[in-house]
């Protein structure tokens, strides 16, 4: 049986981390499968893993970003420099504990999840490692993070992308460019009914996701639509930020909940509850959170600008593209579509059919073809 190894940052909550988990858990079957991570910043893995995955952690260190910002923002001095001196030797250990783990690996493949990796997979493996990049975020992110994954590719043998648009971006850079779709680990056996008055999004509450938008828009329905509840879960850097609108710009606390970072039980529990989803974000890849919806027959609603959406709704059909990132084009269309229950349950019903496409079986299937060379 060949050994597979992935790379990663770390195993806590993220779209990323889910990926290799998901992708973990399929090829169990198949070959003997670690996980590499970098840093170990939760007790569990926030995601379930087989009991015949083996997970690594290379440092017992952990990334100080949120304390160096914390410092930097608050300018004490003292913090900012002391902040400064761990970055540098958290950095330098992630690098350092990450090429020497490939350079001793016993693995016939090793994927790298991240840019950050590529190039240290390239030159570390020993001869014969079939050295795969796989790339989750949008080229439109920053230039400098194109310009990182374009330089990094060259070396590796195959480099998959998790959506149509990235690979034809980056095909002009390598040899072995391949698209495959990441996949949903769970399907409800029934819809849902869409006869609620909740409106539901989960991620991570970061600027590109554009949370801080979205309760704009929701204040813009709730004067349409004043019965309509939204529910919010997950967490991160700008939780107090979207808290703050809430609460205290729009007084919206009797109509917005804040959930917090849950489970994968507790998170389909809520969308069994919802009528249609919600996404501001400024941009993204491929948004599984999407498809996870849409197995539940969940209409999707989406900016344009997050790129990756395109490619899973499709106007009209299962949701609606909202051009140039439109507060009030938005808010009509989520109150046009949950006074239309005939328009709602048709925009479900096709959401559901979509989600179909993107089964666990289906990119196992891709996958295994790309390793074993068929």
């Amino acid at each position: 049986m060949k050994k597979i190894s992935f790379l990663s940052l770390h195993l806590e909550y993220g779209g990323i981390e889910k990926a290799i988990c998901s992708l973990a858990n399929s090829l169990c079957d198949e070959y003997e499968v670690e996980i590499l991570a970098t840093y170990k910043t939760v007790e569990q893995p926030a995601f379930f893993l087989d009991d015949r995955i083996k997970v690594r952690y290379l440092t017992d260190v952990k990334p100080n970003g949120r304390e160096w910002k914390d410092a930097l923002k608050h300018f004490k001095v003292f913090s900012l420099v002391k902040e400064s001196f761990k970055s540098v030797n958290v950095l330098r250990l992630r690098s350092q504990t990450m090429a020497k783990a490939v350079r001793e690996s016993d693995s016939d493949i090793i994927i790298s999840s991240r840019y950050l990796f590529n190039d240290i997979l390239a030159r570390n493996a020993r001869e014969g490692v079939l050295k795969v990049g796989w790339e989750h975020n949008h080229y439109s992110i920053s230039p400098k993070h194109e310009k990182h994954v374009r330089e990094s590719i060259k070396n590796l043998d195959a480099f998959v992308c998790c959506s149509k648009d990235i690979a034809e971006h980056y095909k002009p850079y390598t040899s072995n460019c391949i698209f495959i779709p990441n996949s949903i680990d769970y399907y409800p056996d029934q819809p849902n009914e869409l006869n609620t008055l909740n409106l539901i999004s989960v991620g991570r509450f970061s600027k590109e996701k554009g949370y801080t938008d979205m309760i704009d828009v929701f204040d813009i329905i709730h004067q349409e639509y004043s019965g309509l509840r939204l529910d919010l879960i997950g967490d991160g850097d700008e939780m107090d930020e979207v808290r703050r609108f809430v609460h205290n710009v729009y007084e919206l606390d009797d109509y917005v909940t804040l959930h917090g970072f849950q489970n994968k039980d507790y998170i389909n529990e809520q969308l069994g509850k919802a009528s249609l989803y919600l996404m501001t974000s400024h941009t993204e890849a491929f948004p599984i959170v999407l498809i996870e919806a849409m197995a539940f027959g969940l209409p999707c609603i989406a900016f344009d600008s997050a790129q990756g959406a395109s490619e899973i709704i499709r106007d009209g059909y299962n949701g609606y593209l909202i051009k140039n990132r439109n507060f009030e084009d938005y808010a009509f269309k989520v109150v046009e579509i949950m006074q239309n229950e005939e328009l709602r349950k048709e925009l479900g019903k096709n959401a559901r059919m979509t989600s179909l496409l993107y089964s666990a079986e289906n990119e196992k299937k891709s996958w295994i073809e790309l390793l074993e060379g068929e």
